[in-house]
């Protein structure tokens, strides 16, 4: 039997057209990660693209540290 991935928690939407989900998901190796991707709804399609980005700890680690930085640097332009 396979290992699913399992959604543990799903934040608010995000995006211009709140087209981009964020979730904490527990992956097939039993990892949390945050995935933070692209959801479209169409007639053809709807779901998950492949458009966005999957965050390990040590990468959350690296964000945590940098993130105030980049705040600074938004808030003055």
């Amino acid at each position: 039997m396979a290992y699913q991935e399992t959604v543990v928690k799903e934040f608010e939407s995000m995006g211009i057209n709140g087209n981009y989900k964020c979730r904490l998901i527990k992956d097939m190796k039993g990892n949390l990660v945050i995935d933070i991707r692209e959801y479209v709804e169409s007639d053809t399609y709807t779901g998950f693209t492949k458009k966005g980005v999957r965050l390990g700890w040590s990468d959350l680690q690296l964000l945590e540290k940098i993130v105030p930085e980049i705040i600074e640097i938004m808030d003055k332009e």
